[in-house]
Formats: C-alpha cells, sequence, structure tokens
C-alpha cells in the first residue's frame, strides 16, 4: 500500500524501490514481532493452566487419578469398558496420565504448544516476501513501463499472492474458499487504492514531487 501511495509523488523508481524496501523491512520487524508477543503471551496462559492440571493429577492417587482419566477419556469419545480398561493402565504412568488429561480437559497438551519464536519467522517472512513482490516490478520494469505500469504489475502480483494466501486460509479453516480469496484481495487492493488517491491528491493539489 505504502508503494502505491508514492508511486504518483516519486518519479525515479530506484527511490520507490529504497522506500519500499524500508517500509518492508519495518513492516517485517513490527510484525514478527507482533507475532512473537501475541504468540508468547498466549502460549503463557495456556502453560499455567496445563501446569495446574499437572499438578492435580501428580498429586492423586492411582485410584483418584485412573478415574480422573476415565473422565478424560470419556470427553475424548471413549466410552464404557474401553475407557475403564485404557484408565487402569495409563493410571500407572504419572506422566501418561497428565497427557491425557489435559487433551481431555484443556484440548492440547504441552507439546503441541506453538513456539513463539517460529510463529515470529514464519509471520516475518511471510510479509517480507510479499513486501518483495509489492517493490520488485520497480527497478526490474520501471525503465521500461513508467512507475504507473510498474504498480500495475505490483497489483497483479499482490492480487495472486492474496488469492494464494484466502485459498489455504480457507482449506485450512474449512471456510469458503470463492468469499475468502475475494476478501484478501478486496482488502489489499483497497488499501493499495486509498494510498494511491492520497498520492495522487498530494501531486496533484500541493504540488510535491520526488525525482
Amino acid at each position: 500500500a505504502a508503494v502505491a501511495g508514492l508511486a504518483p509523488v516519486v518519479t525515479n523508481p530506484v527511490l520507490i524501490t529504497l522506500a519500499g524496501l524500508i517500509v518492508g523491512t519495518a513492516g517485517t520487524l513490527s510484525m514478527a514481532v507482533g507475532a512473537y508477543m501475541s504468540t508468547k503471551a498466549q502460549r503463557d496462559i495456556r502453560e499455567t493452566v496445563l501446569s495446574k492440571v499437572d499438578i492435580e493429577v501428580e498429586n492423586l492417587d492411582p485410584e483418584a487419578r485412573a478415574e480422573r482419566v476415565r473422565k478424560s477419556l470419556t470427553q475424548l469419545g471413549i466410552n464404557g469398558e474401553s475407557a475403564d480398561r485404557i484408565a487402569a493402565d495409563v493410571a500407572t504412568s504419572v506422566d501418561m496420565s497428565k497427557r491425557i488429561a489435559e487433551i481431555g480437559e484443556i484440548g492440547l497438551s504441552k507439546e503441541a504448544l506453538e513456539s513463539p519464536g517460529r510463529s515470529a519467522l514464519y509471520t516475518g517472512l511471510f510479509y517480507l516476501i510479499g513486501a518483495l513482490l509489492v517493490v520488485a516490478p520497480f527497478p526490474l520494469l520501471g525503465h521500461l513501463i513508467g512507475n504507473v505500469g510498474s504498480l500495475y504489475v505490483s497489483v497483479v502480483l499482490v492480487a495472486l499472492a492474496q488469492a494464494v494466501s484466502g485459498l489455504l486460509t480457507a482449506i485450512s479453516g474449512s471456510g469458503k474458499i470463492i468469499r475468502t480469496m475475494a476478501m484478501n484481495i478486496a482488502l489489499s487492493l483497497g488499501a493499495a487504492a486509498a494510498t494511491y488517491t492520497i498520492g495522487t491528491m498530494a501531486h496533484q493539489l500541493l504540488h510535491i514531487a520526488i525525482t
């Protein structure tokens, strides 16, 4: 979106590229830090809840632990004699009892918690790739087709990237594929159109131009 706002004002495609890279790098760092902090906070909360379950299970006597495991198995859809038999066997292992209680009562185990570092890495990487897609046409094609032409190419690349992102999101979330893809494309192109309009107004009304 920032590059779209610069296209009407900055005539030199190299300067647009430089500005786009600066904005993209800043956005990458910001998104990565935000993803890390968000995932870390969520992980801390879940670890606290899971640790409470672990302590409770660890302090139970074997009979009470077997009953706790049986209830967890029931919540997972295992009932009757199967649940009783599994609970009796599992209750002899404190660690195994903890894992089943975690999954049955909380819905996940400590091993399934998302890594803040990995989340930050993936978020930053995908954001950076998106930023490079937007910037790339200007140094590669800017002197041939101009800033406006390069912007059109950027818009097409962004639309394709958002379509793929929407497709993956819809598939992973069992959502409506066409609707999700259309929403992603519309939001990204809407942001680009808004910043392009602002840049055009600044150029025409305020006579701002950077060469």
